[in-house]
């Protein structure tokens, strides 16, 4: 293949003489492994050629309608450079990534990551934050030091405080919600009656799970519309109860809901009431409702 000279100006008009597709490759005879290859419909590609255990290889550079000259020229000798390192693998980003996680591991803030390696929007500097493991671990030991600390000193309060907090009067534990139980026939009508969002609400149930308790028990419910139909006056047929076999009528059970908690305000400050006036228990309550 011909050696030549390769300058900016003579690169377009270099001719393709290979024949049946053959590669075409212009070799630099300033740079020894780079040249520009041409292809048969007149494409130029700038390459460099070196071996790796014992075999050649051919790497490509750019499009020579793209890259200049003195651009390709660089990029071959940093490539080449690479290959006589055993990194001919090697990306300039990697390179970046690679600065950007060390600046991350060295305590370099993600703003300065940033501008070191030209970011310009945050959202790819935030992704070097994954190595900022030694920040998150000191950050997860202090906090949990402070919580220790705070800990530790909650029962020196006063004797009197911790004698009238372990009382079992003082926070009532949450209740559960009442148990209701009907027959049948009971439910059946009160099905029949009202409203399923009336009857929920005061069964302290939802209306889908008042209708999961009739379908348990096999008792028909209205059906969509109907309660506009008779609010509109309109004749409305109810369907029968379907009757059980004998000894298969047993009472519906189901509970309402809880009653509401109190929150964990509502419950320092009964905790408050509770204890008296004393400013320090005040003082270690506040802290808890924060």
């Amino acid at each position: 293949m011909p050696i030549k000279d390769l300058r900016q100006d003579t690169l377009k008009p270099l001719p393709y003489l290979g024949t049946k597709n053959a590669q075409c490759i212009y070799w630099d005879r300033q740079l020894p492994g780079f040249g520009v290859r041409v292809f048969p419909s007149g494409r130029r590609m700038f390459v460099c050629s070196y071996r790796v255990q014992g075999r050649k290889r051919l790497a490509t550079l750019g499009r020579g309608d793209v890259l200049r000259l003195d651009v390709a020229r660089k990029k071959a000798v940093s490539y080449l450079g690479q290959v006589a390192a055993g990194l001919q693998d090697l990306r300039i980003h990697d390179l970046r990534g690679t600065v950007g996680s060390w600046l991350v591991r060295d305590g370099a803030s993600l703003h300065l990551v940033g501008s070191a390696l030209n970011h310009k929007d945050q959202k790819t500097t935030a992704g070097y934050a994954y190595f900022q493991t030694k920040e998150r671990h000191k950050a997860l030991d202090k906090h949990g030091r402070n919580v220790v600390d705070f800990a530790s000193r909650l029962p020196t309060a006063s004797a009197d405080v911790g004698d009238r907090l372990s009382e079992p009067s003082a926070i009532p534990p949450p209740s559960r919600g009442p148990l209701h139980t009907f027959t049948r026939e009971a439910l059946y009508k009160l099905v029949w009656s009202e409203s399923p969002r009336t009857l929920s609400k005061r069964l302290g149930i939802s209306d889908v799970g008042l209708a999961k308790v009739c379908r348990r028990a096999n008792i028909p419910t209205p059906d969509r519309g109907y309660w506009a139909r008779v609010a509109a006056g309109q004749g409305c047929e109810k369907t029968t109860l379907p009757l059980l076999g004998p000894g298969a009528a047993k009472p519906v059970k189901f509970r309402g809901r809880r009653p509401a908690r109190l929150s964990l305000i509502q419950t320092n400050a009964a905790a408050i009431d509770f204890i008296g006036q004393g400013s320090r228990a005040r003082h270690l309550v506040g802290r808890l409702t924060q």
